[in-house]
């Protein structure tokens, strides 16, 4: 089973279910999740002012399925703290489950496909499993995704997701100030595309006259971290005077997987909060301290 951690909900599943469909959005959204051949799961959740009914949100949800689907064999489940429907939909079984976040104050749906017979193991692994994650560090917020697991800070919000063929990049920005982000990154096919150092290809990631700090390395284990730190003065909106933006990032190569792995920040040079520490992003489940 593979544990996956998206907008404060934890699961676990298959090795062979990978996200195909996910949601930035943080009040409502949805994940899917599928193998080789077909989409196998859906995870969905939605703010909520509080617990809802669930015997009658079940049972209205039931007479839908079966009066406007043509759901068939409908029975009712209950998994630890979710409770489901499950029936025939075609040639398919599907599963549908709910259960309330208290923390989080949302209603979190858990929706399996199977092709022909309900895996009712599986199914009860995932749930018994499944729901609020607990795990954060003082002021972060724990993701683990796309080979990735990491720690944004905690007021940041999702505003930038790159999922594509070797490359995995999630942005973190604060919205109350868009100057101030956090990027995580994780590039494959190192061998055909990095034709500088790492060092090197981390310098290109900053602004060109970027005032240099320092730039050192350091090993943790048999990992070689490249970092820097600068600030860069940029106008500010409307051309009406400047602002003066604190950057600082590390990469490396992880020696186990090949993989390329950064780390990046940008926050306005006077703002304290751009030293932060612990934590931050992992490769082969090994963490590397971040910014001290």
């Amino acid at each position: 089973m593979q544990l996956w951690i998206w907008r404060n909900i934890h699961i676990a599943l298959p090795d062979d279910w990978e996200m195909l469909q996910y949601s930035r959005e943080h009040d409502q959204g949805k994940c899917a999740f599928a193998d080789r051949y077909q989409f196998r799961l859906e995870l969905t959740w939605k703010k909520f002012p509080g617990p809802p009914d669930f015997d009658r949100m079940l049972s209205d949800y039931g007479s839908k399925l079966t009066n406007e689907k043509g759901l068939k064999n409908l029975k009712q489940f209950k998994v630890g703290r979710w409770q489901g429907i499950g029936g025939e939909l075609g040639d398919l079984w599907t599963s549908r489950y709910g259960a309330w976040m208290k923390r989080e104050r949302i209603l979190v749906e858990i929706v399996f496909i199977w092709p022909q017979v309900r895996e009712a193991d599986i199914e009860n692994e995932v749930l018994r499993f499944a729901g609020e994650e607990s795990s954060r560090q003082e002021g972060l917020q724990r993701w683990k995704t796309f080979g990735m697991e990491l720690f944004a800070s905690d007021e940041y919000a999702l505003s930038e997701c790159q999922i594509e063929p070797g490359v995995a990049s999630m942005t973190f920005t604060d919205p109350a100030n868009p100057d101030r982000l956090e990027n995580f990154e994780r590039r494959g096919m190192v061998e055909d595309w990095l034709e500088a150092s790492v060092s090197e290809w981390l310098r290109v990631q900053f602004p060109k006259d970027l005032q240099v700090h320092f730039e050192n390395s350091y090993l943790v284990g048999e990992r070689e971290i490249q970092r820097i730190a600068g600030t860069h003065r940029t106008k500010k909106i409307g051309g009406l005077g400047s602002k003066e933006l604190h950057f600082e990032g590390a990469a490396w190569i992880c020696p186990e997987d090949g993989r390329l792995y950064c780390f990046r920040t940008k926050n306005p040079a006077d703002d304290p909060s751009h030293r932060r520490a612990g934590e931050r992003l992992a490769c082969c489940n090994h963490l590397w301290v971040g910014n001290e």
